[in-house]
């Protein structure tokens, strides 16, 4: 079997291994029509570049590697290995599927490196630091930002294993964010106009 020819075997045990036993379950959480991804699961569909990359963003894998099989199948995981011929029990084994989510919680410590970063939800949260430290006429501080990020990050990963329950944390802990930054902000303008 070629490597175009086995990318449903790859998305459909990425799905199984991201813990959506069924395609309907897949679909329903993230409102995909349930007979165009059946078609791209079972192969009688061929799969476009930009729809294996969403399907590749929702189940937290590497493109690349869905499309070709080449590579490792997440981001930040060493490996290059040529894995376009395996069988989906292969795939399996591979994606370390044990019927549960990859996602493993754990604390996130000062000094301690991070592992297993979703680096979609991770960036996305820089990213709205950023915007709002700019809305806001502020200095951007690295050191802030990446310590706030890391905070919002941890509180996320331990709330929900759903990725688009943290997608939708993100948004909420920006806007405290942000209304912590203006309440500071005003305190530190009264204070300004009280000496």
């Amino acid at each position: 079997m070629s490597k175009v020819e086995n990318i449903h075997a790859r998305l459909r045990t990425a799905r199984m291994a991201a813990g959506y036993k069924t395609a309907t379950e897949f679909c329903e959480k993230f409102q995909i029509p349930i007979s165009t991804y059946n078609m791209h699961e079972t192969g009688k569909r061929k799969l476009m570049p930009d729809i294996a990359e969403k399907y590749a963003e929702l189940l937290q894998l590497n493109p690349a590697w869905l499309m070709t099989g080449i590579g490792s199948p997440y981001f930040g995981s060493a490996g290059s290995e040529d894995t376009s011929d395996l069988t989906e029990e292969e795939y399996l084994k591979l994606l370390n599927y044990k019927g549960n989510k990859r996602i493993i919680k754990q604390q996130i410590v000062a000094g301690e490196k991070l592992q297993n970063v979703d680096p979609i939800l991770f960036s996305k949260i820089i990213i709205e630091i950023i915007e709002v430290l700019k809305n806001c006429n502020m200095n951007i501080d690295l050191n802030l930002v990446s310590n706030h990020a890391i905070e919002i990050y941890k509180d996320i990963i331990l709330t929900s294993d759903s990725h688009k329950d943290q997608l939708t944390m993100v948004n909420l802990a920006i806007t405290i964010f942000k209304r912590q930054l203006q309440e500071l902000t005003q305190e530190t303008n009264e204070q300004a106009v009280n000496i």
